[in-house]
């Protein structure tokens, strides 16, 4: 499954980047979400993430954090691949947040693979509703 999203935001990159980089804050924005650090470090994060539906737990994702790029590999459990969030300019403080999911749902019955894809992509949109809400 490889999907995007994406919302043009009224603030600058370093604002919503200040928001995105927070990964103790992550759960916030992105609901149903209960994470726990495992080890932190300037620009990687490694913890155990558990998805609020269904209890799917997604564990040990790693993410890059540098300016304007956060990655997530997923790389145990029923998900598994990569969640790339990625700002862009869009004008005089505007910014474009794109959200690419690129995942395998391996071990979930293809009966349920469509629920679960819809699941994802309505919460990423609302995830975007509410860092850009946050950020006005």
């Amino acid at each position: 499954m490889y999907e995007i999203n994406a919302k043009e935001i009224s603030a600058s990159i370093g604002t919503v980047w200040n928001i995105i980089s927070d990964v103790d804050n992550e759960p916030l924005y992105w609901q149903n979400l209960t994470v726990s650090n495992a080890r932190k470090d300037g620009k990687t994060t490694e913890r155990e993430v558990t998805v609020g539906f269904r209890d799917l737990k997604v564990a040990h994702a790693v993410g890059q954090y540098s300016r304007k790029f956060v990655e997530m590999s997923l790389t145990e459990a029923s998900v598994i691949g990569t969640w790339v969030i990625i700002l862009r300019p869009a004008g005089d403080n505007k910014t474009r947040i794109e959200v690419a999911w690129d995942i395998k749902l391996s071990d979930i019955p293809l009966l349920f693979r469509g629920m679960m894809r819809n699941k994802i992509m309505k919460g990423t949109k609302e995830a975007l509703d509410r860092i850009a809400r946050a950020v006005q």
